[in-house]
C-alpha cells in the first residue's frame, strides 16, 4: 500500500507552551482542542479517556471530501510544549502537532502532520489524488482557528 502524507504550517500568535495547553486539552470545548476543529469536517467528539493529554482516548467523525468516517484516536505521544502524537486505533495512521519557538519564542511555527496508508486499487489512486489537498484545507482552517482562538487573550494552564 501507498504511504500518504499531508502537512499544514502557521505562524501562531502565541508561545508553544500556550498552543500546547489548547491542543492537548480535549475537554473544553471553548479553549481546547475542540474549538479549533471546523464543525462542518468534524463532528461527534467524545472523550473515552482521559481528556488532557497524554493517554487520551476519543472518538470523531471526520467528514472530508464528501464522505464520513468514524476514528478512535490516541494520545500516545507528548513532549509538553513542543509535541503530541494522535494515533488511530483501527487503521494505519499518525497525526503529529508540532510546536516550535519563533521570534524568541513569543510565537509559535505550528505544524499538523498526517501519515497514513491509501487503501487499495481503484479508491486508493482517488485517495492518493485527493485527500491531501483537502486534509490540508481543513488542516489550514483549524490553524486560522487556533490563531483566532489565542487572540482573543485566553491563556490555558498546561498540565
Amino acid at each position: 500500500m501507498k504511504r500518504l502524507h499531508c502537512e499544514a504550517s502557521a505562524i501562531i500568535d502565541a508561545t508553544p507552551e500556550v498552543v500546547y495547553g489548547i491542543i492537548s486539552n480535549y475537554l473544553d470545548t471553548e479553549k481546547g482542542h475542540p474549538a479549533i476543529l471546523p464543525p462542518k469536517n468534524f463532528k461527534s467528539l467524545v472523550i473515552e479517556e482521559g481528556g488532557q493529554g497524554l493517554g487520551t482516548v476519543f472518538s470523531v467523525t471526520a467528514s472530508m471530501g464528501g464522505s464520513e468516517q468514524k476514528m478512535r484516536m490516541r494520545v500516545n505521544k507528548t513532549e509538553p510544549g513542543r509535541l503530541l502524537v494522535e494515533t488511530d486505533l483501527d487503521r494505519p495512521l499518525v497525526t503529529t502537532f508540532r510546536s516550535e519557538p519563533y521570534e524568541d519564542g513569543q510565537r509559535t511555527r505550528f505544524t499538523i502532520t498526517t501519515d497514513w496508508e491509501a487503501h487499495a486499487g481503484l479508491m486508493g489512486v482517488f485517495e492518493a489524488l485527493m485527500a491531501p489537498s483537502i486534509m490540508r484545507r481543513v488542516y489550514n482552517e483549524e490553524l486560522q482557528n487556533l490563531n483566532k482562538l489565542v487572540s482573543t487573550g485566553i491563556v490555558i494552564n498546561q498540565r
